[in-house]
């Protein structure tokens, strides 16, 4: 029989690890990984953490994917700019199809319109789900970078589920089916994203 205390502690234990905290803190740069699922709010915390001041420059990587022919950066950042983030302060990287791809050529795009040596500190905004992962990726290709996390992105992991990793696992212990879908697919897009690296 299944002891619902006993899945609620192994919830916590797996979302403990694939969501690590990394306080957001200020950065030269806001990273926004690309998403085609919970665009709108991705884009009002964006705008949020811009009015707060909490990067200079942001951004936004991904190319198109899935049934999206436009690239995920441009409607994001399209989006943005409809909601008054100035068009000036965005960096838009169109091409890349992965998460290592998404900091790969984020960093090479970077480097195309400002000194990438003054990136000391990168605040990374996506999925809470992901997090581990755009933490990882991030450290194997823009390794020595002061790295923090907005957690706030839950509802394009699972819909209606609050603003925090308690709030999150309680969502998900009443469909625990559906919490072991999202781990099962961070876990595979990891393998991956660690399989392009090597090819």
């Amino acid at each position: 029989m299944d002891n619902p205390l006993t899945r609620n502690q192994d919830l916590q234990r797996i979302a403990a690890y694939m969501m690590p905290a990394f306080p957001p803190q200020r950065s030269n740069l806001g990273f926004l990984f690309g998403t085609r699922h919970g665009v709108p709010e991705f884009c009002q915390t964006t705008l949020t953490l811009w009015q707060q001041g909490m990067f200079e420059r942001l951004l936004v990587s991904g190319g198109p994917t899935g049934a999206l022919a436009r690239p995920e950066a441009e409607v994001i950042g399209e989006e943005l700019v409809r909601l008054g983030v100035p068009a000036s302060a965005l960096i838009l990287e169109t091409a890349a199809l992965h998460t290592g791809e998404n900091v790969v050529f984020g960093k090479r795009r970077v480097d195309e319109v400002m000194t990438l040596a003054a990136v000391r500190s990168v605040l990374v905004i996506g999925k809470i789900c992901s997090t581990r992962r755009y933490l990882m990726t991030m450290q194997r290709h823009w390794p020595g970078l002061r790295l923090s996390v907005c957690r706030s992105i839950i509802s394009a992991c699972r819909p209606n589920a609050g603003t925090s990793t308690r709030n999150f696992v309680r969502a998900c212990s009443a469909n625990s089916r559906r919490f072991r879908a999202i781990c099962s697919l961070d876990f595979s897009k990891r393998s991956q994203t660690a399989r392009d690296d090597r090819a």
